[in-house]
């Protein structure tokens, strides 16, 4: 079959932005530049799935916010939008401009907040629909990484904590 753009679900009412059917798998690919809620995402991608449809989340590589080294800032949004599985998200970003997909595998969360993560850059041409359903081969992200992190904070974290932070805030308000 064909791709299809704008493609319209009636039994949802529900339009994906490309729409295509691959080794028997029927795919919805949602291209999202803005952020919107998390219950939008979960309607959608519920949706989708009660019509028989596994849909793809690929997000603007504006929403990818690298700090060090293999750590990125993930917001409930990015966490709403991942695929693959719960044991073994993925994140795929988009640029326009570069024409460029990032994938960010293998997340290892430190936080709600901050995770480590394998970014995978391949150029829009390179881009095959199995890669999409597979992992690459690479190796996770080093746990070194994370457990320097992790010990760091627990040295550390309450040394620059104001009551303003949120675990003293919540601490606070239990009295």
């Amino acid at each position: 079959h064909e791709p299809q753009l704008e493609k319209y679900f009636s039994e949802i009412a529900q339009r994906a932005d490309l729409y295509f059917e691959s080794d028997g798998r029927r795919i919805a690919v949602e291209f999202q530049c803005a952020v919107i809620s998390v219950e939008q995402v979960k309607k959608r991608t519920l949706g989708y799935r009660k019509i028989g449809i596994h849909p793809i989340w690929i997000l603007d590589v504006r929403h990818l916010k690298k700090n060090k080294g293999f750590s990125f800032s993930i917001t409930p949004f990015l966490w709403s939008a991942s695929s693959g599985s719960v044991r073994n998200p993925q994140f795929l970003f988009y640029s326009p401009s570069l024409k460029e997909f990032t994938f960010l595998i293998h997340p290892l969360p430190f936080s709600p907040k901050h995770t480590f993560a394998v970014p995978i850059h391949l150029p829009q041409d390179q881009l095959d629909i199995g890669f999409l359903f597979r992992y690459p081969a690479c190796l996770p992200v080093k746990l070194q990484s994370w457990m320097h992190r992790k010990r760091t904070w627990r040295l550390l974290g309450t040394r620059f904590a104001t009551v303003q932070d949120e675990l003293f805030l919540g601490i606070y308000k239990e009295r």
